[in-house]
């Protein structure tokens, strides 16, 4: 999979993720927590591109703040895109695994 492919499938995943909140809802099973597992696959350079990505998200949630991810941000309007998350309690990431193995707390940049 190469690097465009990679963005051009998160970008998916970021635009069913943004359906209306109704639809959020009841899309996904969620735990007992509210928590949804997510898997994908990943190969070559893009395993540490989204593990860095992850992993920011979860320490910048844990904290409380909220900020926008931008897909291609000089891509023009037709490919440029921001995504929400907001940290302040509502989002978060937990547990981030990788062929079943918790990704350490101090994760190597």
């Amino acid at each position: 999979m190469n690097k465009m492919k990679a963005a051009r499938d998160l970008l998916d995943v970021a635009r069913s993720l943004a359906a209306a909140p109704e639809e959020k809802a009841t899309a996904f099973q969620r735990d007992g927590d509210g928590f949804v597992t997510v898997s994908f696959r990943v190969k070559g350079d893009a395993l540490h591109s989204f593990l860095k990505l992850l992993k920011q998200c979860e320490y910048m949630g844990s904290v409380g703040h909220t900020f926008k991810i931008v897909i291609d941000p000089e891509g023009g309007k037709d490919r440029k895109r921001e995504v929400g998350f907001d940290g302040d309690g509502a989002d978060r990431v937990k547990d981030i695994l990788v062929n079943g193995d918790l990704l350490p707390e101090k994760f190597e940049w």
